[in-house]
């Protein structure tokens, strides 16, 4: 009997719950250039000016965990402003190649020269996502000491790791314009279409259909008559 009880409210249940109203995601803005940390407090990159991360937590320690494009890490809470509204833009699509005469280039773990921090030799025709720039050892004198921050999808899956500036060409960066998204209006109760109120209605209709037959199956599953009782004949006289 509790099994059967406890099938039929389930049952119910999973018709009365609401369905899960999806939310809008949360951006936030970067009005200036800012840094994207690991979780130890290193530099990875400086993501663009102008464009938006997604912030993934809440805040602590100031600062906040978020995701940029396929990347995540932490950012001041000071370099972000959080906006209540989606971007039509929201990350800075841009690409960078090999420049080192028909040669291949060192994609490297740290923006130095260390021999031992060389993930792969990109080809010289290879197309590179490209996030952001750091600054670390100079590679030829002269040349700056900045690395930017790329993906490379070679064939054994995609590889990140800094690539010396001087032996790039980079996409240039353009601001961003901001547009925002038009969001649907919200309705209110007086404005609820007819189609959701039929919804309802046959929602309500479901379940007292359910009722009857749920009742008759306990009816008959425990039920039980009163015990036959033998008729007393009188005696004769």
């Amino acid at each position: 009997m509790k099994k059967a009880a406890l099938f039929l409210s389930a049952a119910l249940l999973s018709l009365l719950s609401p369905a899960s109203a999806g939310g809008f995601v949360t951006y936030a803005y970067l009005p200036r250039a800012a840094v994207l940390y690991t979780a130890a407090g290193e530099a990875v990159c400086t993501l663009p000016a102008t464009y938006f991360v997604l912030p993934e937590g809440s805040a602590a320690e100031g600062r906040y965990p978020v995701s940029y494009l396929d990347l995540r890490g932490y950012m001041a809470v000071s370099d972000l402003e959080i906006v209540d509204y989606e971007p039509v833009t929201k990350f800075a699509s841009l690409t960078a190649r090999p420049q080192n005469d028909g040669m291949a280039v060192n994609l490297r773990s740290a923006p130095n020269v260390a021999a031992d921090n060389v993930l792969a030799a990109v080809p010289a025709d290879a197309v590179l996502t490209l996030y952001g720039g750091r600054e670390g050892g100079e590679l030829f004198a002269g040349a700056g000491k900045l690395w930017q921050y790329v993906r490379y999808d070679g064939a054994d899956g995609a590889v990140y790791g800094y690539i010396y500036a001087a032996q790039l060409k980079c996409d240039a960066l353009q601001p961003n314009v901001i547009e925002k998204v038009q969001r649907p209006p919200e309705q209110t109760a007086d404005e609820t279409p007819a189609a959701v109120s039929l919804g309802n209605a046959g929602t309500v209709a479901l379940i007292a259909a359910m009722c009857v037959p749920a009742g008759l199956l306990m009816l008959v599953l425990f039920y039980r008559p009163d015990s036959k009782r033998t008729p007393r004949h009188s005696r004769e006289r």
